[in-house]
């Protein structure tokens, strides 16, 4: 670990600046902040196994081939801006044999539409997220797309009629079947019980149909126990058991 340490510095510091790291044993051991001897001979070991010295300091191999390429580049493009740019690409000869792909790459393919991410506006909390999904879709489908602020005004009239006594999930699956870009009230239909309470007749049946089926767990269960009312004293010294005549206890 602390052979990473220092040899992760001692390139950085050489990459950043450029230059070869001083010969400065108290120098390089700042650069590496090695206080401890055990410190300073792991900074001895990197330098010695990865590291060689010349005239102007410490380097690294991987470093000089870098910089070799570096300067190539630089000089080549100093070249060519001496002689106005570079040189333009030649263009396709009439030769059958050449091959115009082998001088210009093929296009990158547009990107398809199916594969960008689908946005949706938020459903609202009085109707199921699937039928809102499915209302969503309807609007694309007959080229009115539903945005943000038309599904605010959405919900708010879901709102408005659900405290009106109207069932938003029937609202909602009309304008669906319809192909309705708003919401309206249900239409040929009975609305006198408004959401709220047809909501909580639901969770009233939903009760009543539990409480009815826990009863008929528990006369189940009472006649599959063992009848022992009539295993028990008489108080007069006699014992009955079931299917048996009175025996006196001894």
């Amino acid at each position: 670990m602390l052979e990473h340490g220092a040899f992760t510095l001692l390139l950085d510091t050489l990459y950043s600046t450029g230059t070869p790291l001083p010969t400065d044993r108290k120098l390089l051991y700042r650069i590496c902040s090695a206080f401890t001897k055990r410190e300073r001979n792991a900074v001895e070991s990197v330098l010695s196994n990865f590291f060689f010295e010349k005239p102007t300091g410490f380097s690294n191999k991987r470093f000089e081939k870098e910089v070799s390429d570096s300067e190539s580049r630089i000089n080549a493009a100093q070249s060519n801006g001496k002689l106005g740019g570079r040189p333009p690409k030649q263009k396709p000869s009439g030769n059958p044999e050449h091959n115009p792909a082998e001088s210009y790459p093929a296009p990158a393919p547009a990107p398809y539409k199916d594969l960008e991410p689908k946005t949706y506006p938020a459903p609202p909390a009085l109707v199921p997220i699937a039928l809102w999904l499915s209302f969503v879709e309807m609007r694309k489908k007959i080229r009115k797309p539903l945005t943000e602020g038309a599904a605010e005004l959405i919900r708010r009239e879901l709102s408005k009629l659900s405290e009106q006594g109207q069932d938003p999930i029937g609202i909602l699956e009309q304008s669906v079947m319809n192909s309705w870009a708003g919401v309206f009230p249900l239409k040929g239909k009975n609305n006198a019980e408004s959401f709220d309470e047809r909501r909580r007749r639901k969770s009233r049946e939903a009760l009543g149909a539990i409480a009815v089926g826990a009863e008929e767990v528990v006369r189940k269960m009472e006649r599959g126990l063992p009848d022992i009312r009539d295993n028990t004293d008489t108080g007069d010294g006699l014992r009955r058991s079931p299917g048996r005549p009175v025996t006196r206890a001894n």
